[in-house]
């Protein structure tokens, strides 16, 4: 982020598009931490009624997450807005990817699939394959579809501001100043590139013939922690997309008992640490690009 912004102030990239840039929790970098009070892409809202609802617990996310709210839709009412003045609407109404929405994460633990994009729950919209082009020059090789509302910032981004949103998870996470950037070529590369040229769709055959070189996934289990009894039937050290059989014990909760219903069925950012009543577990199936619903 840091590098990109050094760039474009220096005058070495020029922007073609209207970007914005969000370091999401500076609080929580300055003291090497993951977050101060709670996860803060948990908070985010999933409506337009909690968008204008009051901040129910003040803490540092939420007052954070309501600020990046306020903030994202003012920019895309902006877009808008030039976009009316600039006779540019017809082609927002008929529902061109002009507006895309992309949240860069690291995940705690290491990953069978180092780099992975998740797209938020789409409801009844159709996903925008032609994301495979960016994914791919990023080196991102999976792509995951969630199931149901989440309160993360690619939701809120897909849902209340009508953007293409991608959650990107980039590798395992280091102390802070000290991950191997050599990593991350590839994606800033992209990006820079992104940012500074048109976006050119490609024809249908090509997309498809690149989707060969992915792997997809739908999520399937969210395992919730009901109680501190919470434990996984498997190492700490495991990897993320680590894949069962139908009929593994995955977990265990005071007398509940979590079970892999379907074989390949993979887990998904474990942490048994989450305060109760939180997500501790996700697992997902493998699908096939010919089973998403996309244009």
């Amino acid at each position: 982020m840091n590098h990109l912004i050094g760039e474009l102030l220096q005058g070495k990239i020029q922007l073609h598009h209207r970007v914005l840039f969000i370091i999401a929790n500076p609080y929580a970098i300055n003291q090497q931490k993951r977050f101060i009070d709670e996860n803060l892409n948990s908070v985010f809202s999933i409506n337009k009624e909690q968008v204008s609802s009051a901040i129910k617990v003040a803490n540092v996310e939420r007052v954070r997450a309501k600020q990046i709210e306020s903030t994202i839709i003012g920019f895309y009412q902006q877009f808008q807005h030039d976009c009316i003045n600039n006779n540019m609407m017809n082609a927002y109404q008929q529902g061109k990817p002009l507006c895309l929405h992309y949240d860069l994460h690291t995940a705690i633990r290491a990953s069978v699939h180092e780099k992975f994009a998740i797209v938020p729950y789409l409801h009844d919209k159709t996903w925008c394959s032609h994301q495979l082009t960016l994914l791919d020059a990023c080196n991102v090789e999976t792509v995951l579809f969630a199931n149901a509302p989440t309160p993360t910032l690619s939701y809120f981004a897909s849902q209340i501001c009508d953007a293409l949103s991608l959650t990107i998870e980039l590798g395992q996470v280091n102390e802070f100043g000290h991950n191997d950037k050599t990593t991350f070529n590839e994606v800033t590369h992209a990006l820079s590139s992104f940012i500074s040229s048109a976006i050119a769709e490609q024809p249908r055959d090509k997309i498809k013939a690149l989707s060969q070189s992915f792997c997809f996934y739908a999520m399937h289990q969210r395992i919730i922690k009901k109680s501190n009894a919470l434990t996984f039937n498997f190492a700490d050290t495991i990897k993320n997309f680590t894949q069962f059989s139908a009929g593994d014990l995955l977990a265990c909760d005071g007398e509940i008992t979590y079970y892999s219903d379907v074989d390949n069925e993979a887990i998904l950012f474990p942490n048994i640490n989450v305060p109760i009543n939180q997500r501790a577990l996700l697992t997902v199936k493998p699908i096939t690009f010919d089973t998403v619903k996309c244009k």
